[in-house]
């Protein structure tokens, strides 16, 4: 089946300010003095101390006998002084949009990894996951065809084939660099005529703790960190942590409940000041967009590269 031994790598409130009159002039109706704006509580007394009581009054009399809004009270307040209107601020408990997009980003690059197949074994392990009772290894066939295992011994080549048939692999890298190759290594290997190369993505089964670091991987030439992992065990793998196509609807399995964890867990929320809690729909539909398209996973060579 899949190709994935690493051996051959070589996001402000107003209050309303009210002055009722009933507590200096009980015989007058009460009146209510209201604004929109934000400015300390004053105290009737306070108010009366600093305007003087007869044109505080005076005031309260014109407003009550002509109707008009607080729009048109004269400033009760005398150190208030309203604004010319301009666009709210963006408030300071609302998340920056560019911060959640870019801690997802950051969630979906350390939880993904991809793994070289073709498009049936692909489809297969969509749908029903991938059982290693049932692993059939078209890119081990192929290696052997090629020649990879020349020059080992052939005690350790059976031990080695008998050991990845009970696994699955992955990696972190999509192509191979200096020291390791990449799914679409593998999966050139696993594919044959009529049955393309296809990279599958998977998500959250590190975090599951569903993966060990592929312990043969070459130990010359090794980059600091293992980008090779293998199923910890010959433990079933679950169809819902492999990637649909990033155009399919987004849906809610166990790729999508381990980005939520991720991402209402992260450490990076602090810093970034991020204070949304998603919900399953939420990061099911978070996952698809961060979820990088696989048209061009098998592009032409450039030409400074040949």
């Amino acid at each position: 089946m899949t190709f994935g031994i690493s051996r051959f790598s070589c996001f402000s409130s107003s209050k309303t300010h009210e002055v009722d009159n009933a507590q200096h002039a009980p015989a007058r109706p009460t009146t209510h003095i209201s604004t929109q704006q934000t400015f300390p509580t004053a105290s009737v007394p306070a108010l009366t101390k600093n305007m003087g009581r007869a044109k505080f009054e005076s005031n309260l009399r014109r407003a009550s006998e002509s109707g008009a809004n607080s729009s048109s009270m004269p400033n009760a307040h005398p150190e208030f002084k309203p604004s010319e209107s301009k666009p709210p601020l963006p408030s300071a408990d609302v998340d920056n949009p560019k911060n959640i997009d870019r801690l997802s980003k950051n969630i979906y690059r350390n939880g993904r990894l991809y793994q070289g197949t073709n498009e049936e074994l692909a489809a297969e392990s969509r749908q029903n996951g991938q059982d290693p009772a049932k692993k059939v290894t078209p890119s081990m066939d192929k290696a052997t065809e090629e020649g990879f295992f020349e020059g080992y011994n052939p005690e350790d080549i059976e031990a080695f084939k008998a050991e990845s048939s009970t696994r699955f692999y992955h990696t972190e890298l999509l192509e191979g660099d200096d020291h390791n190759l990449g799914a679409t290594d593998y999966a050139n290997k696993s594919s044959n005529e009529g049955n393309p190369q296809k990279v599958l993505r998977s998500f959250g089964l590190k975090q599951a703790g569903l993966l060990e670091s592929d312990p043969d991987t070459a130990r010359d030439n090794l980059a600091k960190t293992n980008p090779a992992h293998r199923t910890a065990d010959s433990t079933p793998t679950p169809a819902g942590y492999f990637l649909e196509s990033k155009n399919s609807p987004p849906v809610i399995n166990e790729a999508s409940e381990a980005f939520k964890h991720e991402f209402n867990n992260s450490n990076g929320r602090r810093p970034l000041k991020i204070n949304t809690v998603i919900s399953s729909q939420q990061a099911a539909e978070m996952l698809r967009e961060q979820q990088t398209p696989s048209a061009t996973d098998f592009k032409e060579t450039p030409p400074w590269k040949k």
